[in-house]
């Protein structure tokens, strides 16, 4: 690209390959260092609070030290108690081999963590965190959109070890005993566990259509299941749990890193407009790398989203000049339809993952990886793209002299439908998108916890049931030469790169995760759109014929 757009200026292609080179490397460094911390982070382990016990023993007539032991040999390894209930609970833990750990601002010697005071399934208004603390527990809040800890918490400022906590919310609580093979608590758990990082895990009693569930048994094969599945993914369920060593923002390697996007866009434009001076691109490129700089030094955690920002931008931008060139490629339709779906597929994997890999790198640190702060761009990044993706096409087309859709009334119908089919895709990929997500059905469910089985990592439903298969239907159109269908589905193959993007800048999840669900919603979306090019190809075909 860069020998395209500046083919008669070798100095400053030379000048601009260096600097691509360097910044890779500097973001290579980052995401090294990212993925060592989180392959580090390999054990979890489950607390119950004092009160919870007693509300257990209050249930079924047993002492809240039988319940502690019952919990303890069922694999609960902590026991949290507060202000009120610290004499009965410590000796209780002591009785049972739990470790102790405290809840709301006071630490004592001994005690393994401390949990900010959570009333009702929020943070409490006195909540804070004393100067000096073991370990602090950040519990995740019920929308997964940040953590509930006071507003005078610093993240970078915070010396101590720091654990993401699931806590208890009640609709964690909800148990079926016809649920198999494995309960929807458990489930719950191990999502947890595995896509988001959480690392300690309060538990809490399960409840049923009857009320609180006494049987301890039940909690005991809830403990072993998750136990077993962890160990499948790497990570050991016991009596210690791991904190995440999330690297420090580094201000000299992001400065590095940010340049690739530097070059990217002075490139991007130049390509864009063909009549640009020369001298702006020259002017560009100092004043950008200053600019750059003097950001990531005053303000590094601005420097580090409007980095990601514009990273997942221009990767969907990208997404937008393949399929362009793939329209504009004569020799396209000429090709088979296989090896042409093919090679639309892997530019638009490979785009989206080298985007996402270099925005797992810019987010990388502390704030991002332990949840204190999330990626506020996931909308925008999003809808842009595919946006940008339907004005390419229609200006591919008519540059092209293709005529979009027919006249008459026929024309009518097809844009009305046009217009409701993108409202609707838009509908859902908002809805749909960002850490929290919306709402999911019983059905949809049952499907997530067979895919979670069956497969290391569950894909993303649009990537594996629409993306990948659209990209199949825009080489179909591409072939047939068909204006409409073309841009169409180029927006739905669009969303592949712009998804992937999206999957990566939940950083909370590890990047191998990431990387494996990825390639498997790939893998499978490959196969169900090469099933419809075997189905629609000899049959349109036929009807040229």
């Amino acid at each position: 690209m860069i020998r395209q757009a500046f083919p008669n200026r070798p100095i400053l292609r030379r000048v601009l390959l260096v600097l691509a080179l360097l910044a890779s490397l500097c973001a290579a460094v980052l995401l090294v260092r990212r993925i060592s911390a989180e392959l580090r982070s390999d054990h979890a382990a489950c607390a119950v609070c004092y009160t919870d016990v007693k509300a257990l023993a209050a249930a079924d007539g047993r002492t809240a030290q039988q319940w502690v032991s019952e919990l303890r040999t069922a694999g609960v390894s902590y026991l949290i108690v507060g202000d009120a209930d610290r004499a009965d609970g410590a000796a209780a833990a002591e009785r049972a081999g739990m470790q102790l750990a405290a809840m709301g601002s006071a630490v004592r010697d001994g005690d393994a963590f401390l949990v900010p005071e959570i009333r009702d399934g929020a943070l409490s208004s006195g909540a804070a965190v004393p100067d000096s603390v073991p370990c602090l527990a950040c519990v995740e809040d019920l929308a997964r959109t940040g953590l509930l800890l006071p507003p005078d918490v610093d993240p970078e400022a915070l010396s101590c070890p720091t654990v993401r906590t699931l806590w208890p919310f009640e609709r964690y609580r909800a148990y079926r005993a016809e649920d198999a093979p494995y309960s929807e608590p458990c489930n719950i758990l191990f999502r947890a566990a595995t896509e988001r990082g959480i690392r300690l895990m309060v538990l809490a009693p399960l409840e049923d259509e009857r009320g609180i569930v006494t049987d301890p048994g039940v909690y005991a094969k809830l403990l072993s299941d998750l136990a077993a599945r962890l160990a499948q993914r790497g990570i050991t369920l016991g009596a210690a749990f791991s904190t995440l060593d999330a690297p420090a923002a580094d201000r000299l390697l992001l400065s590095g890193a940010l340049v690739l996007l530097l070059c990217a866009a002075i490139v991007l434009l130049q390509l864009a407009i063909p009549a640009l001076p020369g001298w702006i691109p020259t002017a560009l490129l100092p004043l950008g790398a200053v600019g750059i700089v003097s950001l990531t030094l005053l303000r590094p955690a601005a420097a580090m989203l409007l980095g990601a920002l514009a990273a997942a931008l221009l990767g969907g931008f990208g997404a937008a000049r393949r399929l362009c060139l793939v329209w504009r490629d004569e020799s396209a339709s000429r090709n088979r339809t296989f090896p042409l779906y093919l090679t639309v597929v892997l530019r638009l994997l490979c785009g989206g993952v080298l985007s996402g890999l270099y925005i797992a790198a810019l987010l990388g640190c502390r704030t991002y990886m332990l949840g204190f702060t999330v990626f506020r761009g996931v909308k925008a990044a999003q809808l842009v793209p595919l946006l940008v993706t339907a004005l390419v096409l229609v200006h591919a087309v008519c540059a092209d002299g293709g005529r979009i859709l027919p006249g008459g009334r026929r024309g009518m119908l097809s844009v009305a439908a046009l217009a409701v089919l993108l409202a609707a895709a838009a509908a859902v990929l908002l809805l749909r998108s960002g850490d929290a997500g919306g709402f999911v059905s019983a059905f949809e469910l049952r499907i997530r916890n067979l895919l979670e089985r069956l497969l290391f990592v569950r894909p993303r439903s649009k990537e594996m049931l629409l993306a990948v298969p659209a990209a199949a239907l825009f080489a179909l159109s591409v072939k047939r030469r068909h204006p409409l269908f073309g841009i169409v589905f180029g927006i739905f193959a669009a969303l592949e790169t712009v998804s992937v993007i999206n999957s990566f800048c939940h950083i909370v999840t590890p990047v191998h995760v990431t990387l494996i669900r990825t390639v498997l919603g790939a893998l499978i979306g490959f196969v169900i759109g090469a099933v419809l090019c075997g189905i629609l190809d000899p049959l349109l075909r036929g009807k040229a014929e």
